[in-house]
């Protein structure tokens, strides 16, 4: 189970997460049954009354474990990223644990390659990456649809059967079914230069029907490519020194949620717990877009009722006073 639970205030986070306080590393121990099998991104769901004592631990992590002596060094940096997860409305690819994302790295200039990308994510992790391609001159169906537009053109009816080999439907049916903003304060581990693996405190708010949520996750992330590139003992090396860090997070907050994959299927889940309603709202978008109307509509009458009814009070009580006086009190 997912945790439910609200940050009421942003701010509460950012102090939290960029403060000064400086806790002990010491004690932890070196996990002896770690194993080259565990080397596996993990990811962690925080607790509300733990994000300060996980935010200040994550960012003494560099200096205890990543030094020059060891040739681990910890980069540390900041990223907003928007991720835009499509699906059909009967939700196919979320029952076949297939991901399709739209992400948008906001810390890329507007012009940069690496600023969009999508994914396509199997049941098993493996990621396959398209490069976003943008066309001015949209003249088929598909150059109009939001994430098939985006795919190049000769590759795009491969893409097209991947999709459609997953769904019930044609892949022109696919509708962003979850926007999620996420910001990253990110460590980047690395070993001679290559990238090897990644720690991640990341504040996620996912786009809800304007129902205010946020969540906390610390993500533990292995660079499959990089980590490959690692002889024996660095691979234990480093793969103990993530079971260490997963071991304490786990002994110190047993409230933390443990999970092995993090994307599609959780945020899904977490907007469910938020709003109950979602999945209607979601397959009838009339119904929720009716209700908008109807709510404004509402507001706009009693912002009129009030102020004309006081006024034609007022009236009243001016026009009962000349009568009884004979002129206007």
């Amino acid at each position: 189970m997912l945790p439910n639970f609200k940050i009421s205030s942003f701010l509460t986070f950012v102090l939290v997460l960029f403060s000064n306080i400086d806790f002990s590393l010491a004690g932890i121990s070196q996990q002896e049954n770690c194993n080259l099998d565990m080397a596996r991104s993990k990811y962690y769901f925080i607790q509300l009354e733990d994000v300060a004592p996980v935010s200040v631990y994550f960012r003494n992590i560099p200096d205890k474990y990543f030094t020059d002596k060891n040739m681990f060094l910890g980069l540390t940096g900041q990223r907003t990223i928007i991720s835009e997860y499509f699906d059909n409305k009967n939700q196919d690819l979320l029952s076949a644990g297939v991901e399709l994302v739209h992400i948008v790295n906001l810390n890329e200039e507007s012009y940069s390659k690496r600023r969009e990308m999508i994914s396509l994510i199997s049941p098993d992790g493996a990621i396959e990456n398209f490069k976003v391609k943008k066309y001015k001159k949209k003249i088929t169906r598909i150059d109009k649809h939001k994430l098939l537009g985006k795919i190049q053109r000769k590759k795009r009816d491969a893409f097209v059967s991947k999709i459609e080999s997953h769904l019930t439907s044609r892949a022109v049916s696919l509708l962003k079914q979850i926007e999620a903003t996420q910001l990253d304060l990110s460590q980047i581990y690395l070993h001679y230069g290559r990238t090897i693996g990644s720690l991640n405190l990341t504040r996620i708010r996912i786009a809800n029907y304007g129902i205010p949520n946020i969540y906390v996750v610390l993500k533990l992330e292995f660079d499959s490519v990089g980590f490959k590139t690692l002889n024996s003992d660095e691979r234990h090396f480093y793969t103990n020194i993530i079971c260490e860090i997963s071991s304490t997070l786990e002994r110190r907050f047993p409230n933390s949620v443990s999970m092995n994959r993090f994307g599609y299927k959780e945020l899904d889940q977490l907007a469910n717990s938020v709003l109950p309603l979602r999945g209607l709202f979601r397959v009838h978008p009339w119904i929720y877009t009716s209700g908008q109307i109807i709510i404004l509509m509402v507001i706009g009458f009693l912002l009129l009722y009030f102020p004309l009814a006081r006024y034609k009070r007022k009236r009243k009580y001016r026009t009962i006073g000349f009568d009884l006086s004979g002129k206007d009190r």
